[in-house]
């Protein structure tokens, strides 16, 4: 714990909680800062309550029988983690590592088990979430069956797209080891095919580690294979 105060307020998910029920949580919940590749939740670690990024990036990551990594998923600020095994009660089921530095609150299980009794809204949006995860962690199994790299990155930005805007700036983007391990890539593969996307004006790399869309239409034609570059 490293002595920052927790505001409830800021995530939507307890919007309706009353300000002394807010607080009592808050008096409860514990602050954690990360560092770089640091290990937020093990695979197979017990159930601790319910996590959520305040700040940073976060990678759910597995490692496959030859010792590879294999990236799975992305966690946002704002979003929570760690609710599959809030729900069935089992151990974690992958590795969720820091890839930046990071921040996280951990709201206790004996609380969010009183709040799933007394605010059933509460448990529905988490199982909400957990469910559009389930779609994502599907879009990516399919994304590894492509052959042409490129499409590979395509559909990978796209993915990581927070709005139907037809330019969007992605903040935060993940290095392009991260984004291999993702795609089953090397990262020299995936570097050459951001050095194709940038040579034809789909996109544009940004100060830090900013993304501009350019060309949004020609990015998901290439993502879904109806254009080749």
């Amino acid at each position: 714990m490293n002595g920052d105060t927790v505001n409830l307020s800021l995530f939507p998910l307890f919007s309706e909680l009353g300000d002394a029920e807010k607080k009592r949580i808050e008096s409860v919940t514990r602050v954690l800062a990360f560092s770089k590749r640091q290990v937020v939740l093990a695979k197979d670690s017990n159930c601790q309550g319910l996590w959520i990024l305040s700040s940073g990036q976060l990678q759910g990551i597995d490692y496959t029988a030859d010792g590879r990594e294999a990236g799975l998923y992305f966690v946002r600020p704002g979003h929570f983690f760690g609710e599959l095994s809030l729900i069935d009660g089992k151990p974690h089921p992958e590795h969720i590592i820091a890839t930046t530095t990071s921040k996280a609150i951990l709201i206790p299980y004996q609380i969010c088990e009183d709040l799933f009794k007394h605010y059933p809204t509460i448990l529905k949006a988490i199982a909400a979430t957990l469910a559009r995860k389930m779609r994502l962690l599907t879009q990516q199994r399919t994304l590894l069956t492509l052959t042409n790299p490129v499409q590979k990155v395509a559909s990978q930005i796209l993915s990581l797209v927070s709005s139907n805007q037809p330019v969007e700036l992605i903040h935060q983007v993940p290095t392009h080891q991260e984004l291999a391990i993702m795609m089953n890539l090397s990262r020299e593969t995936v570097t050459r095919s951001f050095s194709v996307l940038q040579s034809h004006q789909v996109l544009r790399k940004q100060t830090g580690n900013s993304l501009l869309i350019l060309d949004q239409e020609t990015l998901e034609a290439i993502a879904t294979g109806t254009q080749q570059l």
